[in-house]
């Protein structure tokens, strides 16, 4: 009886040889240069992101029309930032912060909240400078005005020195206020003195203040009603 042939096993793939059956690699996804060139502004990079921006602004189609409309914001961006550095430079710092607040407040519409590093300076900038201000007064003996100066500093800047010196500020405010509400029912008149130095200190809308405040008033209705 004749014996049937055998068929030969499969050829084994050698070790990195492509596999006929395996699906086709997608294809590389190509960079958004519109996009690309906005990253590079965020990055501290201006005059290259206008650059490649104007590069394309001539472009037909969608590309063309985005790359005009953010080149377009970058101006406008770029012109409330040299406006704020003329202010500054002699000494209108007001309209500075407003100039400069305006062109933050630009970059966080343009870019959905993610600020340039040109934005965190001057941040960091006007912080400084509100922090010097209300260092001054302090030595003046200015607390409320430094007080003041300081929140605008650390509303800029909440890891600055202005941010904690305000900090240190609110956490005499609480100690200020509990060693009073501690002596009202025993020394009276050592609590008053704690919510006077207080209110002395912090402004007018300032928490501590407003409960020092209150107990003071609250105190001298109660008397008025024992007489």
């Amino acid at each position: 009886m004749q014996r049937k042939a055998q068929r030969p096993p499969p050829a084994r793939a050698h070790a990195g040889a492509a596999d006929p059956r395996a699906a086709p690699s997608p294809p590389a996804r190509r960079e958004d240069p519109v996009a690309a060139a906005l990253a590079r502004y965020r990055a501290g990079e201006e005059a290259e992101a206008l650059t490649a921006l104007a590069a394309l602004r001539h472009r037909s189609g969608l590309l063309g029309a985005r790359a005009r409309a953010a080149h377009a914001d970058l101006v406008a961006l770029g012109a409330l930032y040299e406006q704020g550095e003329a202010a500054f430079a002699r000494g209108d710092v007001e309209t500075a912060a407003r100039l400069w607040l305006r062109m933050v407040e630009g970059e966080r519409r343009r870019f959905g909240g993610a600020a340039s590093a040109r934005a965190a300076a001057v941040r960091r900038r006007l912080a400084a400078h509100f922090h010097e201000r209300a260092e001054t007064a302090r030595r003046e003996g200015r607390t409320e005005a430094a007080w003041r100066l300081w929140r605008r500093a650390a509303a800029l800047d909440p890891e600055g020195e202005g941010a904690r010196a305000l900090a240190r500020l609110r956490a005499e405010a609480r100690r200020l206020y509990r060693e009073g509400y501690r002596l009202e029912t025993v020394d009276l008149e050592r609590a008053r003195e704690r919510w006077r130095r207080l209110i002395a200190m912090a402004p007018p809308d300032e928490p501590y203040r407003i409960k020092a405040e209150a107990r003071l008033a609250w105190h001298a209705r109660l008397e008025a009603l024992r007489k």
